[in-house]
């Protein structure tokens, strides 16, 4: 997972980065602000306890999202796969 989360930040910055160089070199005291989503997938060990088990996700969530600029974690939820089930 480590590995991972590395690989994504590498690729993470060196986009905003140079999305950033170029919006300087288009408009150098212009900025517009975007926000965006990003979902991951977090495995953690089953327990009885589903909020607990949910705590434990969030945790390891805030943990990553330490790491990235401006992030923010809104919340966590269980993976039902009911998209999966269903006919698209």
């Amino acid at each position: 997972m480590q590995k991972i989360m590395s690989k994504f930040l590498d690729v993470y910055y060196g986009r905003m980065k140079k999305a950033q160089e170029e919006t300087q070199e288009a408009h150098p005291l212009r900025e517009r602000r975007f926000r965006a989503s990003i979902y991951l997938d977090v495995w953690v060990p089953e327990t009885d306890s589903l909020e607990d088990d949910r705590h434990v996700a969030e945790q390891k969530v805030r943990e990553i999202a330490i790491e990235i600029p401006n992030a923010y974690v809104g919340g966590v939820s269980s993976f039902t796969g009911m998209f999966l089930d269903r006919d698209i």
